[in-house]
């Protein structure tokens, strides 16, 4: 497992209970941004970062606490997300990034993960880990995407919006 992603924003943090935690950094199959058809003279492009983080939860016990921040601390807010996804993101040094995650709070009782995002702590998102993590239907993984963009591209804050949800 790798344990550093260096990106415009700092070196991306995963802490368990407040001590540094395995994750694993994959290509992210969602990485082609299309503008909308009113843009006539733009083309789909590719972020200059999209990767998604993954963090085995499966030795985590209920109640534990997941963060996933960057070391610079950059202050992140809320983006508008999806049906069933949640994004955040911050500006820093000319660069937009975002980060998603499923949204916990919309899903069926059958199809909860076994986490629930419990909110934004400076420089990141924070999750606890819950009852169903005993359940075996459950995948043991917390998936985010995590894209950015400089934003002298004007397409980056709906670029890094789509992509994170």
């Amino acid at each position: 497992m790798e344990n550093k992603l260096e990106t415009p924003f700092g070196t991306l943090e995963v802490l368990r209970n407040g001590e540094a935690k395995d994750y694993r950094i994959k290509e992210n199959d969602n990485n082609l941004f299309v503008p909308s058809e009113e843009e006539i003279d733009a083309e789909p492009m590719h972020p200059e970062g999209c990767v998604t983080i993954v963090i085995d939860i499966s030795k985590c016990e209920a109640d534990d606490q997941i963060i996933v921040r960057f070391d610079t601390a950059p202050e992140f807010n809320f983006g508008r997300g999806s049906e069933r996804g949640v994004n955040v993101n911050a500006v820093k040094n000319n660069y937009i990034i975002g980060m998603g995650c499923l949204d916990t709070g919309v899903f069926g009782y059958a199809m909860y993960p076994p986490y629930e995002l419990t909110g934004l702590v400076q420089g990141g998102l924070q999750f606890r880990v819950s009852e169903d993590i005993k359940n075996p239907a459950a995948p043991p993984v917390i998936e985010i995407p995590l894209v950015w963009e400089p934003q002298t591209n004007r397409f980056a804050k709906e670029m890094v919006a789509q992509l994170t949800c």
